[in-house]
């Protein structure tokens, strides 16, 4: 799952920042920052064939749709302070950035203080 590698990776990274990770079960976020949703994407060749290759290659089971199913996620990377420093809308629900590149802009922000 997305989540425990980017828990596992930001560890390991050692970026001597804390980490927040946010879930929204209200949505409140969602509409504040006006992050789509669309059943066409969620449920779109992209994403079906995404899971088609989970299933053959590695055995993986689609994960159980829990809420709206045409909820698109979204990531960001905050400075403290609320500076916004990366943004990445997602075009479905497979389209996440890498998480050594959202560790690369929290390094880039601690080292150079860059935004």
């Amino acid at each position: 799952m997305w989540i425990e590698e980017w828990c596992r990776k930001y560890d390991a990274a050692g970026t001597g920042n804390t980490a927040l990770l946010l879930l929204d079960p209200t949505k409140s976020a969602y509409q504040a920052w006006s992050i789509p949703s669309s059943n066409v994407a969620a449920f779109g060749l992209a994403n079906t064939w995404y899971y088609v290759k989970a299933f053959f290659c590695r055995g993986k089971r689609s994960i159980s749709i829990k809420g709206e199913s045409g909820q698109l996620g979204a990531d960001f990377v905050v400075a403290p302070g609320g500076t916004l420093l990366s943004k990445h809308y997602c075009k479905n629900p497979t389209d996440r950035v890498d998480v050594n590149t959202l560790l690369e802009k929290i390094r880039l922000f601690r080292t150079c203080r860059y935004v």
